[in-house]
């Protein structure tokens, strides 16, 4: 390690200020959920003194009937606060793991507004169930419109490892790759993870490599001779200060597999030409975060983000 980039301290003054909104907003949307509580118990409180008065001819009887309704709308209170009023966050703070398909189970992580999960997809059926044609086969890379995945090297130890190579037909497909509340990150959702390391509009809209160790706030710091998961030496200057985790998955074309322990790429929803799709890459050797459109007939990695 050489010590904190640039990228670890800076944060520019836009992204500051609207995390502090957001901070501000939570607290507020929970605050009134809490008053919007209390009313309720106080009004219910209020009914049940009504209750009684009219009943005073009866005293035991409705005054045991009494302390048992306002022990009913109390526990009722008290569960709405718990399970309703404080449930307007899009994944809790304390949620640090979200489970899918294939009983997989995957860290998130919160970074700026955005959460994203932590580890490339690993899933073999769309969200409505439907199986994701698995094709082992090269030659069968080369076919446009088909949706397709593999493990690299057509090894499943891999799958655990760096998880599943999807090409850009799976991602676009109606059926859903990701979770429900959750979906495949655009160009513009990239664009706002790399601001938020750092990386100025300027750099950030252009193509190929894009500023100077914002990559390294993205990268897993695991590096050989770490065993897999890892990078590749060198992997010099590695944070991970973001939390993403990026490992470097490699790649699947008509050509074969390429890349593992050397380069990360992965998919955005947002095509490019007809034949080809925005994604982000990352590399062993570079420090930077690359910015590339890919045939989507290639096969790479896949990351969450929630909605």
């Amino acid at each position: 390690m050489h010590g904190l980039t640039r990228a670890q301290w800076y944060i520019s003054d836009d992204l500051l200020e609207r995390d502090t909104h957001l901070k501000r907003e939570k607290r507020s949307r929970l605050t009134g959920s809490v008053h919007v509580c209390a009313v309720v118990l106080l009004y219910s409180w209020h009914l049940s003194e009504y209750y009684y008065q009219d009943t005073k001819h009866n005293i035991k009887i409705f005054g045991d009937l009494k302390m048992k309704f306002v022990l009913i709308i109390i526990t009722l209170a008290y569960l709405f606060l718990l399970f309703g009023c404080s449930k307007n966050e899009p994944v809790s703070p304390n949620d640090d793991t979200i489970k899918y398909i294939d009983g997989n189970v995957y860290n998130i992580i919160n970074i700026g507004e955005q959460w994203w999960m932590a580890e490339n997809l690993r899933v073999s059926r769309y969200r409505n169930g439907d199986i994701i044609p698995k094709v082992t086969e090269i030659q069968e890379w080369e076919k446009y419109n088909k949706e397709r995945w593999a493990y690299y090297d057509n090894d499943i130890i891999n799958e655990h490892y760096y998880g599943k190579l999807y090409n850009w037909y799976v991602i676009n497909d109606e059926r859903g790759l990701c979770p429900v509340g959750w979906r495949v990150p655009s160009d513009d959702d990239w664009i706002y993870l790399e601001l938020h390391t750092g990386l100025s509009m300027e750099d950030a809209e252009n193509i190929g490599k894009r500023g100077v160790n914002e990559g390294n706030e993205l990268k897993s710091t695991r590096t050989e001779p770490d065993p897999h998961p890892r990078w590749n030496n060198p992997n010099e200057g590695v944070t991970n200060y973001s939390g993403f985790t990026g490992l470097p998955g490699g790649r699947i074309t008509g050509d074969g597999f390429s890349l593992l322990g050397y380069h990360g790429i992965w998919w955005s929803s947002t095509e490019a030409t007809n034949f080809s799709a925005w994604v982000r890459g990352l590399a062993y050797d570079d420090s930077s975060i690359g910015r590339y459109f890919y045939d989507k007939r290639s096969g790479i990695s896949v990351r969450c983000m929630k909605e």
